[in-house]
């Protein structure tokens, strides 16, 4: 299999295997998402890549990254006294196709295939006196996207995320032991391991065009997920074809002009300032995949402001297409940042004309006593505080067509 695909195959395998060792860091949310606007759905007969290629990637990757873990691991027993062996079986999950779910940028489809991982440290020796084996549990979702989609440069890119392998907890007679022990003896042992296992990650990378066994160009995708329990007989489908790009200026195309933005008053409950008197600012803008920025400095309450940005072109609009506004108010001397979203589709003629976004600010109120004398939760409030005016032009032909 190996020999099959050659330089590409450990290429993939290696930035794989060093990404299960690399730390990075993420948030989570949990409002509605601006919907996924494509890429459009590819089903076969198409080119493909097969599952089995990124399934046995992944599970050639864990290897490495285990392999180098023991290395660590037997380098670095003297300065330790943990002496181990770390090995490892996975379950892989049915492929489906599903979509991003970001706040704050456009989202589009994927394929995600999901692996459990099960990690088994055994041998285990502290200061040469043998010791309880360990399991340690991780996930990991492999992601497949067709980075700009929407242009006539879209690529396959592979996202890897994994969270950090969990270490199980203690067995009864391994409790009884630890008792004998003031309770220190599986602290130490575990500190130990937590510094040398693998942290979690995110990381992406385009697949390469040079050796590669196929075009990784694409403005569409698709998933077949094969059979279980293994998923190996499945594929990524995808295609290109050239998308026509016509100049902004055409009557075909539709645009978005933002215009302005106005600081409104935002108070909590007991009337103070939301977030301060004095704000700088960062204007993070997306209509559809377009991005616009701007800094405004020393916006204060009533404070509005014109906003000089080239218009963004969004193309010839289709039946089944919309406009999705997004945006983003950044607080440049605090880590406060706020975004909201509107959707508008042919049923609403796509929004053309003068629309207003109003972002909002959040705060937490404290929990108050409740009548039964237990206190309450804190309380999640927002409140208006930034309006947007955007232009939304879209050409009458397209809105009655």
């Amino acid at each position: 299999m190996k020999k099959e695909y050659g330089i590409y195959w450990s290429f993939l395998v290696l930035r794989l295997s060093l990404v299960l060792l690399t730390v990075t860091a993420g948030t989570t949310v949990s409002q509605d998402y601006p919907p996924a606007q494509g890429p459009p759905l590819q089903v076969l007969p198409s080119p493909f890549v097969p599952m089995r290629l990124l399934i046995n990637i992944m599970n050639d990757s864990i290897q490495v990254a285990v392999d180098t873990v023991n290395a660590r691991i037997s380098r670095q027993a003297n300065s330790t006294h943990v002496r181990a062996h770390l090995s490892f079986t996975y379950t892989t999950h049915k492929p489906y196709m599903t979509t991003t779910q970001h706040l704050d940028r456009p989202n589009e489809n994927i394929l995600r295939i999901a692996f459990s991982i099960i990690y088994y440290v055994t041998d285990i020796r502290f200061y040469g006196v043998p010791y309880f084996s360990r399991q340690l549990g991780q996930s990991i979702d492999l992601l497949v996207s067709c980075n700009n989609w929407f242009t006539n440069q879209g690529r396959l890119r592979i996202t890897i995320q994994a969270d950090r392998p969990n270490l199980k907890g203690e067995s009864l007679p391994e409790e009884a032991l630890n008792f004998f022990m003031a309770n220190t003896l599986s602290n130490l042992v575990d500190n130990e391991l937590r510094k040398i296992l693998p942290n979690a990650f995110t990381a992406f990378f385009d697949l390469p065009e040079s050796g590669a066994l196929f075009d990784p160009a694409c403005n569409s995708l698709g998933a077949y997920p094969g059979t279980g329990p293994d998923y190996t007989d499945g594929s990524i489908n995808y295609r290109k074809t050239n998308i026509p790009l016509p100049p902004i200026s055409t009557i075909y195309d539709a645009s978005v002009t933002f215009q302005s933005i106005k600081r409104l008053p935002a108070r909590t409950l007991s009337l103070d300032v939301l977030y301060n008197e004095v704000e700088d600012i960062q204007l993070v803008l997306y209509a559809n995949q377009t991005i616009r920025t701007a800094q405004l400095l020393g916006m204060r309450e009533g404070d509005e402001r014109n906003l000089i940005m080239e218009t963004a072109g969004l193309g010839r609009l289709g039946d089944n297409a919309s406009v999705v506004l997004i945006c983003n108010v950044e607080q440049l001397a605090s880590p406060h940042k706020d975004t909201r979203f509107r959707v508008f589709t042919k049923e609403n003629n796509f929004g053309n004309g003068i629309q207003k976004i109003i972002v909002q600010k959040t705060y937490w109120e404290s929990p108050r006593p409740l009548p039964n004398g237990r206190v309450g939760k804190p309380t999640e409030i927002k409140v208006d505080a930034y309006e947007i005016i955007a232009r939304i032009n879209v050409p009458i032909d397209v809105i009655e067509h």
